[in-house]
């Protein structure tokens, strides 16, 4: 994923076997195991892995010696004519996999997935209209979270085309505790000049990074109309749907050691308000939130090659459209440094400070920096 670059040592095994008394139908059953360092390249992605608690280790060694054991039996019905070029014919695919628990490892999930094709010809069998459906769940168990990497990200030439890829999921707001230093003037130190001497004062800040964590259970539909203009040359029209979401917002549980920091701080008089909670907090009107493409495309086969290529054009007319602003964070002063400082000092110097800070801090992210409104994209390879 180009989301979390890492490096796996991976080893599998699978076996499939066709049923004879239901024709193009066949069981499988694939094995794997993977031993994985991951290697993040933003400060949010590096707080995901840090924060939650999908593991038994924690804080950075979440990164590296990721341990996955992974059993998949899967069951799947193909009738499509022309894995190529198809005209007619239908398949469907459904697995089931169980990770960890049992067959060891680190990471604990269970997921399904599922998907399903159907071609018909249609215009005396010049044109064909074809549709795809896929849809998949995934869960953590045994007290662990979903990893990251494990989550579903839709976006791309490969499901909903008109958004970048890996970028349709819900957010959250990830709490990241960090310091910074304000000064003030403390009149009751003078300097040789005869004027108030300034002091430093180092104060722990609680900030929010809105990110996204994937979902747990997506859904996408793809209706296609295919028109063959001449030769290897097709025309296409598209539409994409795209629903990507959280259902079980405990499988983003923060690491209980990190919780504990931020709940010794948090309330406090300054910010009554401010809660930390178990979880990281979903923002609005992100989760499972369609998004959909329609366009067309140009797909050319290249003899020599057998590939594929196409270029199209999409148009978003659904999809996120207001701007992610970050939760306002807070900072911490415990009643020993207050009572440590001058009369007046905190309300005329430090809390002004830090309230400019805080504001300073806060994300806020435009829709049109996230999703595009227009699309236009060269690819190798189809849809489905």
């Amino acid at each position: 994923s180009t989301l979390f670059p890492y490096t796996t040592l991976f080893r599998s095994a699978f076996a499939s076997y066709p049923l004879r008394k239901l024709r193009f139908t066949r069981i499988g059953l694939t094995y794997g195991y993977s031993t994985t360092n991951i290697q993040t390249f933003s400060t949010s992605a590096q707080l995901l892995f840090e924060s939650v608690q999908f593991t038994s280790l924690a804080g950075p060694s979440q990164l590296n010696g990721i341990e996955s054991s992974k059993i998949t039996p899967t069951l799947s019905y193909n009738t499509v004519d022309n894995p190529q070029n198809p005209t007619r014919g239908k398949s469907f695919y459904i697995g089931a996999s169980l990770e960890g628990g049992p067959l060891q490892g680190n990471v604990n999930t269970v997921s399904y997935s599922f998907n399903s094709t159907y071609f018909h010809p249609v215009n005396k069998r010049r044109n064909v209209v074809g549709m795809r459906f896929l849809s998949g769940l995934i869960s953590g168990y045994g007290g662990k979270d979903i990893p990251p990497y494990s989550r579903f990200y839709l976006g791309g030439e490969n499901d909903v085309r008109g958004y970048n890829f890996y970028t349709i999921s819900p957010f959250v707001e990830i709490p990241f505790a960090t310091t910074t230093t304000v000064t003030y003037f403390d009149p009751h130190r003078i300097n040789s000049l005869g004027n108030p001497t300034q002091v430093a004062l180092t104060v722990p800040v609680l900030q929010y990074y809105p990110t996204r964590p994937g979902g747990d259970f997506q859904n996408v539909l793809n209706l296609e109309y295919r028109i063959p203009i001449a030769g290897p040359v097709t025309l296409t029209f598209f539409n994409d749907l795209g629903i990507n979401g959280i259902l079980r917002t405990s499988q983003l549980a923060l690491n209980p050691q990190a919780l504990q920091q931020f709940q010794q701080q948090f309330p406090n008089p300054d910010f009554p308000n401010l809660h930390v909670a178990s979880n990281l907090a979903i923002v609005n009107g992100t989760n499972f939130l369609p998004h959909t493409s329609a366009g067309a495309e140009i797909d050319v086969v290249l003899p020599i090659v057998n590939a594929p290529f196409r270029f199209y054009y999409a148009y978003n007319y659904h999809s996120l459209d207001h701007t992610i602003n970050g939760y306002p964070g807070g900072y911490y002063l415990s009643e020993a440094v207050k009572n440590s400082l001058p009369p007046g000092v905190l309300q005329t110097q430090i809390a002004p400070e830090l309230n400019t800070i805080l504001a300073q801090q806060q994300q806020h992210i435009p829709a049109g920096l996230l999703e595009p409104r227009h699309t236009f994209r060269f690819t190798v390879g189809k849809t489905f």
